[in-house]
């Protein structure tokens, strides 16, 4: 196989890894950086995936693993910056796009998310959006399988009861002992 030929089938390999993780890994990246950061990094992460492509045994975890640690690098160099010069807090990340058929308010999601420590917040995300097995989750952020199944059921359930508070009530997380806490789901028609 001559050398063109190779690097030709190579990019064809890590194009049908940006097609089938890309989504996945750019709304993980978003949960840590704005969108145009994001972006940069998930490109920085294939870019690196075509120097390692052929020791890959399992991809996906390992380009979560190394997004992961790209976006706290950028955090860390972003946290030096901030302490330079002050962020408008208007460029916060979507994690992802409202749907005009959505069952849930967007918005009130993203904040609940947000509200959720930083541990639950990323296992949930690698859950739902990075479509990964408790076992790479485990791999990616430095945890047993199991230890990441307990952070997503944790994770889910502060996030079901803060969805589910009253619609007056800003706190996020169980209710205060003696509080009332309604009983119906919340109301999942989009809200106008």
């Amino acid at each position: 196989m001559s050398k063109q030929h190779h690097d030709q089938a190579d990019a064809a390999l890590v194009s049908r890894w940006f097609d089938a993780f890309g989504p996945a890994l750019l709304l993980y990246a978003r949960q840590f950086v704005a969108d145009a950061d994001a972006e940069d990094l998930v490109q920085e992460v294939f870019l690196r995936a075509m120097d390692r492509r052929e020791s890959l045994a399992d991809p996906r975890s390992w380009l979560f693993r190394v997004l992961r640690n790209a976006t706290i690098s950028r955090h860390r160099a972003g946290s030096r910056r901030a302490r330079r010069e002050r962020r408008s807090s208007s460029d916060k990340p979507r994690w992802f796009e409202p749907s005009p058929t959505g069952q849930l308010d967007v918005r009130e999601v993203e904040t609940r998310l947000r509200g959720l420590d930083i541990v639950a917040r990323e296992v949930v995300v690698l859950r739902t959006w990075g479509e990964l097995t408790f076992e790479q989750i485990g791999d990616v952020v430095g945890c047993s399988a199991a230890t990441a199944l307990r952070r997503y059921r944790a994770g889910l359930e502060e996030l079901r009861q803060a969805l589910n508070a009253d619609a007056g009530d800003s706190a996020v997380g169980p209710p205060a002992r003696g509080e009332k806490v309604r009983k119906e789901p919340i109301d999942a028609r989009p809200r106008a």
